[in-house]
């Protein structure tokens, strides 16, 4: 019961949808490396509207976490990298996949610890002071509502339905 009472704590509605999400993955060990970061990306990019941004602020202390990840996003674009996957599945290149095509969505930034040329070479923007960043993306008109996750390694949106699994 405590579980369910908790679940329904770190669940919120999918019906609203952000111009901008700002979420941290809530500490350590959630944003250990970057694999563990990408469940905060996929958990936040539920609540991006289209045209919208992610800023995703993580550690990453110990690197991408898996020495077969970064090999991915040799590949041209994501149809490339989905036709080498299905010739050679990888639980990585799965994760890598998912990444591209949310970054190929939406612009997002990262604050962490990783080298700015490993953070381009997935798609994202590598950014080096928050503030500013936060200042670049909200100028203007353009981010009228935004959303900030704390805890967004384990803050997930609500199914849109509740028939089926």
């Amino acid at each position: 019961r405590r579980a369910c009472r908790f679940l329904l704590q770190t669940r919120l509605p999918p019906r609203q949808r952000y111009d901008l999400v700002v979420a941290s993955c809530g500490g350590h060990p959630k944003d250990v490396n970057f694999i563990q970061v990408h469940k905060t990306i996929d958990n936040a990019f539920a609540f991006v509207r289209s045209g919208g941004a992610l800023l995703i602020v993580a550690s990453s202390e110990d690197g991408i976490g898996s020495q077969s990840f970064l090999r991915w996003f040799d590949h041209e674009d994501a149809t490339a990298m989905r036709k080498a996957l299905l010739q050679e599945y990888s639980m990585n290149g799965g994760t890598a996949l998912a990444l591209k095509v949310k970054a190929d969505s939406c612009p997002i930034y990262l604050y962490s610890s990783l080298d700015p040329a490993v953070v381009k070479k997935m798609g994202l923007r590598p950014i080096p002071d928050i503030r500013q960043a936060l200042d670049e993306i909200v100028s203007g008109e353009r981010v009228k509502h935004a959303a900030v996750l704390p805890e967004g390694a384990i803050t997930i949106a609500e199914r849109e339905s509740n028939a089926g699994p």
